[in-house]
C-alpha cells in the first residue's frame, strides 16, 4: 500500500487520484482510503445532500439519509431537514371515524 502514490515497474511511482489517500492504481475505482469522505464505495470531496456524516462513530463515511428525507442530520426520519413527503392525517384517526369530510391536517415533520 502506498500513500498518495502507486508504483508501476516501468513508470515508477505515480500519484493517486486527488480524492484518494491511498490507492492501488490511478482513478477513483482504485482508492483504498479516501482523503475526505467515502460515499457508496467512492471517494468524494463532500457528501451529497441526501447523506449525512456520523461525526462520532464514523466521521469519514457519508451515510444515506432515511428514505423520507431529501436532506438530513442523522439516520432516522426525525433527523430530516427537508422531507420527500409530508404526512397527511385525519385529526379523528383512522377506520370508521376517518373520511367523514372533515379537513385533513398536514404534519410539518416527515
Amino acid at each position: 500500500m502506498y500513500i498518495r502514490y502507486y508504483c508501476v515497474y516501468v513508470q515508477g511511482c505515480i500519484p493517486c487520484h486527488e480524492l484518494c489517500q491511498t490507492c492501488t492504481a490511478d482513478g477513483l475505482s482504485y482508492c483504498l482510503t479516501c482523503k475526505y469522505y467515502r460515499q457508496d464505495d467512492r471517494c468524494v470531496h463532500e457528501c451529497g445532500a441526501d447523506y449525512f456524516i456520523d461525526v462520532v462513530d464514523d466521521p469519514s463515511t457519508c451515510h444515506r439519509c432515511h428514505s423520507h428525507c431529501v436532506q438530513c442530520r442523522g439516520p432516522t426520519y426525525s433527523d430530516c431537514v427537508k422531507c420527500k413527503y409530508y404526512t397527511i392525517y385525519d385529526d379523528l384517526g383512522i377506520g370508521e371515524q376517518a373520511g367523514n369530510g372533515e379537513p385533513l391536517a398536514v404534519s410539518t415533520s416527515c
